[in-house]
């Protein structure tokens, strides 16, 4: 259950930090 949280919280990092840099682009560009 631990491992699976670790998981599913490093997925929604990710997510973030990728929709952060397409948020970034769609501005810049």
């Amino acid at each position: 259950e631990y491992l699976d949280r670790e998981k599913v919280r490093f997925a929604m990092n990710m997510l973030k930090i990728i929709f952060e840099i397409i948020l970034i682009l769609f501005i810049w560009c």
